[in-house]
């Protein structure tokens, strides 16, 4: 029976706290989402985009893109029937198939580094969210971290080394090694956009305060660094191949070096583009997947 939805669907809405999103009801529905994917020009002064074309349009959520790495396919969690499960969007023929077809939900599908699995967070039967793996078809489902729990989000390092949004009161950010089987505490009071970033042994994440988020780096020593502010009321960001930070604020597309000041690439407003929460870019930096929150039906 199609079961579960758990309270991480809220966490695609626009400033819902992960806190408040807890004691959401299964049966509450998701916002209603699009993927949108653009061309993406690296190459200009500011960047640009072009195309956008809308991968999902339809009534329901459609959320959390993931550019696979061979840059074929685009991996979302997509919800229905009170049921979340994982799909692919072949990028030549931009036609969907569910990978995913199981009694519980899973979301936040990533390809693991050694490119055989995807990861996921699963929210098993007893409402427990867990790190799990995938092959790349959807088959052999795997615990991967059996006592770390409940896990939002997750970001993969070098070999076997995890970060991981571990829900609470505050929210910490965790760093864990498979091998190992645990993980430490490295942050508190954390956001939900956890990266790895390109060409540096580190990942990076958003600090929270009431003084402004600021996004910190961590380095594979431990060492925590300040990469500078966020854009006002964004949690959500991603990094192209050359080492830039994409975020989005309402409608609007900003993109900076760590050191340097945010330059706008494009305005996407538009009668049903409300606002632009998720990024990524692949791996090539030629296309952004974005996704935009629906207006309201009356």
């Amino acid at each position: 029976m199609k079961r579960r939805l758990a309270a991480i669907l809220g966490f695609g809405v626009l400033g819902v706290s992960v806190g408040l999103l807890a004691g959401i009801a299964s049966t509450q529905a998701p916002p209603s989402t699009d993927i949108y994917l653009a061309d993406l020009d690296l190459s200009t002064s500011p960047p640009s985009l072009g195309n956008l074309r809308n991968l999902t349009q339809r009534e329901g959520y459609d959320n959390q893109p993931f550019f696979e790495p061979e840059g074929i396919g685009l991996l979302y969690t997509s919800a229905r029937e009170n049921q979340t499960d994982i799909y692919r969007i072949d990028l030549t023929s931009l036609t969907a198939t569910q990978l995913t077809e199981t009694p519980d939900s899973e979301y936040s599908p990533t390809v693991m580094p050694a490119g055989l699995e995807l990861s996921v967070i699963r929210v098993e039967d007893d409402g427990t969210q867990r790190l799990w793996a995938f092959r790349r078809d959807g088959s052999a489902p795997r615990v991967l971290l059996q006592d770390v729990a409940p896990v939002g989000y997750h970001a993969w390092g070098q070999g076997e080394q995890v970060l991981l949004y571990v829900l609470g009161e505050p929210a910490t950010l965790q760093l864990a090694d498979l091998g190992i089987g645990s993980a430490e505490i490295v942050a508190t009071d954390i956001g939900r956009s956890l990266h790895r970033v390109p060409g540096r042994d580190g990942f990076s994440f958003i600090q929270q305060s009431d003084a402004g988020n600021r996004i910190r780096f961590l380095a594979g020593s431990g060492v925590i660094s300040d990469l500078g502010p966020t854009l006002a009321d964004s949690q959500d960001m991603t990094w192209t191949p050359d080492g830039r930070i994409v975020m989005a604020s309402g409608t609007r597309i900003y993109i900076r070096h760590p050191e340097g000041n945010w330059q706008l690439i494009a305005d996407l407003e538009r009668p049903e583009i409300v606002a632009v929460t998720r990024l990524a870019v692949n791996a090539a930096g030629d296309k952004l997947a974005l996704v935009a929150l629906r207006p309201t039906s009356d």
